[in-house]
């Protein structure tokens, strides 16, 4: 009977490892001295914010080139500007390639209806190619916005002929970032491996 629960355990554990768990949260860490062990590879962020009304099906798209070295990586988070107007909103997030290949897809819920900087905390992570496009969307009845800021990105690049919207001589590029393990992260997570594994030989 244990050996039956353990194995109904293992087979849990391997179905909940294989998609990543998915946060949703609205509120920036303000207080100084922490450094989370990851790094920005594609910025849009910073008021001043603007966006068109709340609406249902896509909310917008965008490309971007991350600072990725290689052709892909693992994105651990996801901020955007924007929310769903009801408590609950779900919201499907499409990465697809610059030849519009869909890479990867998530959807969240939203604990707040409104509009906030919010951080969607992947879990394990998702991979997204170097450089691509963000599409997010409302999923059933939901109804939300994704904001757009004026000027170009702080971090990385992104074409200022492709998605976003042009106003006069302003270009509006989707607020969003992109955040993926530091490299320095992925060798500490090695070296962790290699100790634990040293302790269990002593």
């Amino acid at each position: 009977m244990k050996t039956v629960s353990m194995i109904a355990l293992l087979a849990l554990a391997g179905v909940a490892s294989a998609s990543p768990i998915i946060t949703a949260t609205a509120e920036p860490l303000t207080s100084g001295g922490y450094s989370d062990r990851v790094a920005t590879v594609y910025s849009c962020l910073g008021s001043p914010y603007s966006a068109f009304p709340a609406a249902s099906g896509s909310l917008g798209f965008d490309d971007y080139t991350s600072t990725i070295s290689g052709d892909a990586d693992t994105m651990t988070s996801f901020k955007f500007v924007g929310g769903v107007a009801a408590v609950g909103g779900s919201l499907k997030i499409d990465i697809y390639s610059l030849s519009a290949v869909l890479v990867n897809s998530f959807n969240v819920t939203l604990p707040s209806a409104g509009n906030f900087v919010w951080t969607i905390g992947l879990g394990t992570g998702v991979d997204i190619p170097a450089s691509g496009i963000i599409q997010i969307s409302t999923v059933g009845a939901s109804t939300g916005q994704w904001f757009l800021r004026p000027g170009a990105p702080t971090i990385g690049s992104t074409s200022q002929t492709y998605g976003g919207f042009q106003s006069g001589a302003t270009r509006f590029n989707q607020a969003m970032e992109l955040i993926v393990p530091s490299t320095g992260t992925l060798g500490l997570v090695g070296l962790g491996g290699l100790v634990a594994g040293r302790r269990r030989r002593a």
